[in-house]
């Protein structure tokens, strides 16, 4: 059974969003940083580096440890905050929870920080379950959530249903009324089992679903967060098309689309979104 611990302790979901002029005022405390720290970018005003929430023990001292880091990062200049769902069981949500809880009741406005937040993985709860095929069953499947063949073997989903109840418990988990940018997660884990025709129609259901919740304002924009989906440096079969990506999206939502952000790993390492050209529009790469 899902036991959902480490809750943020505020009661009330934090209203409020991103905005133009919250994260201009934020870069304007900031303003004794390098100048080129603060980025313009889909109206919001972007700190270049952000915090992320990824690695770590599901332990209540990493929680804390977690939630501390996120209050200190906020107050130091760091106004990117970046989670996903299935990070360390749900855990890596409730902290930031916290965090921002801490720092709204210290007079820190919403509207300075952006939170993006990710759905795609099967992402238990507080821990890794005695059972997990017990916990999917009890959770999702007999709730209705999802059904089995919509779960991929790398406990991935993307079904329209599926993305729609964990923004709902990621919303929860954080405990905000929006967040101001959700990304599918990791729609390539599924790519290299279905052809590219069933694939595209899954994102584009999958996109109908993120439609909806702009329009529900349960978040501001979607995008997709990826780790070969761009790169397929490994030659996995993984390779997604921006540009097809675009037109999935227009059919979804039309010319408005909110599709409007991706995430893909670039360092020292990892080089390839910036030195392999292997994305086109039309016949040009």
């Amino acid at each position: 059974m899902s036991t959902h611990t480490n809750l943020p302790a505020q009661s009330s979901p934090v209203p409020g969003c991103a905005t133009l002029q919250g994260t201009e005022r934020y870069a304007e405390k900031h303003a004794e940083l390098h100048p080129g720290h603060f980025r313009l970018a889909m109206d919001l005003v972007f700190s270049s580096i952000g915090i992320g929430t990824y690695l770590g023990e599901p332990t209540d001292e990493t929680d804390a440890r977690y939630t501390q880091c996120v209050i200190d990062a906020v107050s130091l200049g760091c106004n990117v905050i970046d989670t996903a769902i299935n990070y360390r069981y749900q855990r890596s949500e409730r902290a930031i929870g916290t965090a921002l809880g801490k720092l709204i009741a210290q007079g820190f406005p919403r509207d300075e920080v952006i939170l993006c937040t990710k759905g795609g993985f099967i992402p238990f709860d507080s821990t890794y379950p005695t059972d997990p095929y017990e916990w999917i069953e009890d959770n999702l499947l007999v709730k209705g959530v999802i059904t089995p063949d919509e779960i991929h073997s790398s406990g991935h989903c993307m079904a329209p249903m599926y993305l729609y109840h964990q923004l709902n418990q990621s919303l929860k988990n954080l405990n905000v009324e929006k967040v101001d940018i959700y990304y599918l997660h990791n729609p390539e884990t599924q790519m290299g089992d279905m052809n590219e025709p069933r694939f595209y129609d899954a994102v584009e259901m999958a996109f109908r679903a993120l439609e909806n919740a702009v329009q529900e304002d349960k978040t501001s924009v979607y995008g997709v967060a990826t780790w070969d989906g761009f790169l397929d440096a490994q030659g996995t079969g993984q390779l997604m098309q921006l540009e097809r990506l675009v037109e999935v999206a227009r059919r979804a939502g039309g010319e408005n689309h909110c599709f409007r952000v991706v995430e893909m790993p670039i360092n020292l390492v990892m080089t390839d979104a910036l030195t392999v050209s292997n994305q086109k529009v039309g016949d040009a790469k």
